[in-house]
């Protein structure tokens, strides 16, 4: 090896080992971003090279920021990051000096040591790991003896790759429920992580929320109000209109559909339809979703994507409700979440263009004209937020009904 390749291999080195920018953290509250230049012990100072120039901090006014580190194999290492690349990641801990492979880290959790610590906004993985995006499932299970209570449902994870859930709201009206889901395969590290996850859904009284559009006609009398006699006065009928979308299996009646419509135009009269709830019916469900995430830059969490798709059959109504959908998140800070979602359902219906309806049904009124159709995609959107307050409860807020949501894991 020449002189010059010896000189050119050692500037190499330099510049591979050269500590990578640290984040330093004051008792002041100040923070500090910037490469550490020297540290000079006869004053007990750092000298940082920052973006806007060099400063020098005295090492009394100094909080340590250190990273926990959970490794796939369930150990935890806590310690100060010296460098980091894609590769590989060095640790300095109480005991030593450890290289650790990027793919066997899991999770970075990072502090900071002193009285009156910042808030830190850096962090791998953010509070809530969601097995639901809004009401469709994502590639990931519950934690192994995890409690989930909802203001709906229920849920247990009963190993590291199997959940089980249910509506406990529906047990009121009789509906046993169970939603299994099991994890086929999940990889990776706290930089990338895939799942693939398979369930399906029994029930045995369940209201359905399918809609489809109906529509018809109804002959009500017409006729004009005699002012001598005071009374109303038949002279044929005509037909008036009805439509909206409403539940399958709905059953219509007809209710006052003899009004008299005054021809003249003085007054009118057409009555309504009437709706009954349908049926409480067995339904069944699969589904798959698979999930896939990816570190952010700088230690801001993640941005997960999940695919997935879901197929069921409600009681004796001939044709198959389906679903098709991605959902995206991702990690604001480490108690936030953004939620967004896109699916495909052309049985899913906007509240705002459905019939009024409510648990025991609904109606309609009965126009002169043929109600027009409006004009319903079966693509569909959803975002909103999940906000994590602590370590076992969680506030939602999202566009789609139920809009609100609260949940607690133990």
């Amino acid at each position: 090896m020449t002189k010059l390749s010896k000189i050119i291999a050692l500037l190499l080195v330099a510049f591979s080992i050269q500590a990578a920018p640290q984040s330093f953290y004051l008792k002041s509250g100040e923070k500090v971003t910037g490469e550490l230049l020297t540290e000079k012990s006869a004053d007990s100072t750092l000298v940082v090279k920052t973006e806007f120039g060099e400063m020098t901090l005295a090492k009394s006014e100094l909080m340590t920021e250190s990273a926990q580190i959970t490794l796939a194999n369930g150990d935890r290492l806590i310690g100060q990051i010296l460098k980091e690349d894609r590769e590989e990641l060095i640790l300095l801990t109480k005991g030593g000096q450890l290289t650790i492979p990027q793919k066997k880290i899991m999770r970075i959790d990072f502090t900071v040591q002193g009285n009156s610590a910042p808030s830190l906004e850096k962090f791998t993985l953010a509070r809530e790991k969601q097995v639901d995006v809004f009401y469709d499932a994502t590639g990931y299970t519950l934690e192994e003896r995890t409690l989930y209570v909802s203001g709906l449902s229920w849920g247990f994870g009963i190993s590291p790759r199997l959940q089980i859930m249910s509506k406990w709201v529906d047990y009121f009206w009789g509906n046993f429920n169970i939603r299994p889901k099991y994890q086929l395969f999940h990889s990776g590290s706290w930089e990338r992580e895939q799942a693939l996850a398979v369930g399906f859904a029994f029930n045995t009284r369940y209201q359905n929320d399918f809609y489809e559009w109906q529509e018809g006609k109804v002959p009500i009398d017409v006729g004009y109000y005699d002012d001598q006699s005071h009374k109303t006065i038949k002279t044929g009928t005509m037909d008036a209109y009805y439509g909206a979308y409403i539940p399958f299996g709905s059953a219509l009646d007809l209710y006052d559909n003899s009004g008299i419509v005054d021809t003249s135009g003085y007054y009118g009269y057409y009555g309504w339809v009437d709706f009954d709830a349908p049926e409480f019916q067995e339904y069944y469900e699969v589904f798959a979703a698979y999930t896939f995430s990816r570190a952010r830059a700088t230690h801001s969490g993640r941005m997960h994507h999940t695919f997935g798709g879901r197929i069921g059959k409600l009681g004796n109504y001939d044709d198959y409700v389906y679903r098709a959908y991605y959902a995206g998140a991702v990690d604001i800070r480490k108690n936030l979440i953004l939620n967004y979602e896109m699916f495909y359902d052309p049985f899913y219906v906007e509240w705002w263009n459905r019939s009024a309806s409510g648990f025991f049904g609904g109606g309609m009124d009965l126009e002169r004209e043929p109600v027009q159709k409006p004009d319903v995609s079966p693509w569909h959107f959803d975002i909103g937020f999940i906000y994590a307050p602590t370590d076992w409860l969680r506030f939602g807020i999202h566009f789609q009904p139920y809009i609100f949501a609260i949940y607690m894991k133990f």
